[in-house]
């Protein structure tokens, strides 16, 4: 009996929904000043596996968009004034790998037609969030319930 363990990835478009998710659950609990979430409330709430949740929150974290706050559960705040934080920075935190990928991009897959679409892509993305805050969207799930 062989018994591999599968590595539980989620596309890009995912990941970006996941970003929101998770900042817009701390956002809110920030905003009620409920409990705060930690790793394992968010893990039992959102029903996903440790690796993509773990690494959603270890870039927002690195993107200064949320802290560790201190006491017994290491639990996550955001790391500024909700009112401040673009919803465009964090769909950035998880777009954005970090490193040298970026200009491996430009270097080894630039070619005129595709360089504009991407461009397009991007400014699509940055038109739609114009403006947004992580405030708007804890609002848009207060009305959402």
């Amino acid at each position: 009996l062989l018994v591999r363990k599968e590595a539980f990835l989620l596309d890009n478009r995912l990941e970006e929904k996941l970003s929101l998710v998770v900042m817009g659950l701390i956002g809110r609990s920030h905003y009620r000043d409920e409990p705060r979430w930690d790793l394992g409330s968010l893990l039992e709430h959102l029903k996903l596996p440790l690796e993509p949740v773990q690494d959603v929150l270890t870039r927002l974290e690195r993107k200064g968009l949320i802290i560790v706050g201190c006491g017994d559960t290491q639990s996550y705040l955001p790391a500024h004034d909700i009112e401040t934080i673009p919803l465009v920075d964090v769909i950035g935190a998880v777009r954005s790998p970090g490193g040298d990928s970026a200009q491996l991009g430009e270097r080894f897959l630039s070619l005129p037609g595709v360089d504009e679409i991407s461009k397009g892509i991007d400014e699509a993305m940055a038109n739609v969030l114009k403006g947004k805050t992580v405030r708007d969207l804890v609002l848009s799930m207060e009305e959402g319930g």
